[in-house]
């Protein structure tokens, strides 16, 4: 599948003893995440040590739990914005092992506050869901860095969180170190 079919795939992630493993699986196939999902995934502005200045980060991640976490699979670049892109299905799974983006993850536990917070990163990003704004949105598997403070359901390490993703970015300035405050 080609860049343009991310926002209909759901990327799992096995952890191995030695690296973990990403594959992209048709959305399809898993609807009712949608209703389930309670995490996002933020790793440029919207991350909580975020050091762009921008004038909505407070806003938007006040209220929210916050863990540090990676998502393998994707790469990291700076464009206007941050900008995530998520490896394309046609990577050999050594590459894939090999790129993640470091950020964070937000919740909180009351559905209602969730729901407001994500028409509010919706907002921000520009999103739309007939795929036309600014950033795409999708679900990926985030692994949790806090393995003794863990905020995923029964204390797992790894959760299915929304990340907003840009396919078409610019791919001039990669942050090879997958980490925004390393720019």
């Amino acid at each position: 599948m080609g860049t343009s079919s991310y926002p209909n795939l759901f990327i799992i992630t096995l952890q191995s003893a030695s690296q973990p493993y990403c594959m992209h699986v048709p959305m399809s196939l898993f609807q009712q995440v949608n209703n389930q999902c309670r995490y996002i995934f933020c790793y440029g502005s919207l991350r909580p040590d975020d050091d762009s200045g921008t004038p909505w980060t407070k806003e938007a991640i006040s209220g929210m739990t916050a863990q540090p976490a990676r998502v393998w699979g994707a790469k990291l670049y700076e464009d206007q914005y941050a900008a995530l892109v998520l490896d394309d299905d046609d990577n050999d799974d050594e590459t894939k092992k090999k790129n993640g983006v470091i950020g964070w993850v937000l919740t909180t536990d009351d559905p209602t506050f969730f729901r407001e917070k994500l028409e509010l990163f919706d907002y921000i990003e520009r999103y739309k869901e007939d795929g036309t704004g600014f950033y795409q949105r999708a679900i990926v598997d985030a692994c949790l860095e806090e393995e003794d403070v863990c905020i995923g359901p029964n204390g797992s390490n790894i959760v299915r969180a929304y990340v907003y993703h840009r396919p078409d970015c610019s791919k001039e300035q990669r942050i090879t170190s997958g980490d925004w405050l390393q720019r």
